[in-house]
């Protein structure tokens, strides 16, 4: 059986030149989630041992995906990326869903909607650019960060 986990989380330790996004230390402790770094090659030994053969990482630390590209780079046969957008910010958003669409290692888009700030999102239209550049696009959409192995960008 071919298994994919579409809910692991890789990060890099939050340094200043590397800032998690605000709130993220405390969603993390509320999680229950540990917060001292988790390296692709952890992830990959845990994998192993699971019998997973392949993650998809969104990202943790907001819409950055340098560490995610790193461990596809490094191992693109076992990571994708479920990539995030600034769902508030349309030209931003366009600009990173057009660079998504030319890279092999991107899979999709993971949209959230379970911040404060962005439960609403879905509701007043805040968001409501994003469906017609996806289509357009051909990027597969997640809110949850699945991504079905049949998907044509597998």
């Amino acid at each position: 059986m071919f298994v994919v986990d579409t809910q692991i989380h890789i990060w890099k330790e939050e340094a200043p030149g590397r800032p998690w996004v605000p709130g993220a230390r405390e969603r993390i402790r509320l999680n229950g989630h540990r917060e001292d770094l988790f390296s692709y090659e952890e992830a990959l030994d845990l994998m192993d041992e699971a019998g997973v053969n392949r993650a998809l990482p969104p990202s943790w630390e907001g819409d950055r995906i340098d560490y995610a590209l790193e461990a596809c780079e490094a191992h693109p046969d076992r990571f994708g990326i479920m990539a995030r957008i600034p769902q508030n910010k349309p030209e931003e958003g366009r600009a990173m869903l057009a660079d998504f669409a030319r890279n092999p290692h991107v899979k999709g888009v993971r949209l959230t909607f379970h911040r404060p700030i962005d439960r609403n999102w879905m509701i007043d239209g805040t968001n409501d650019w994003y469906w017609p550049v996806a289509e357009e696009l051909n990027v597969p959409t997640s809110s949850n960060g699945s991504w079905a192995a049949a998907s044509p960008r597998s």
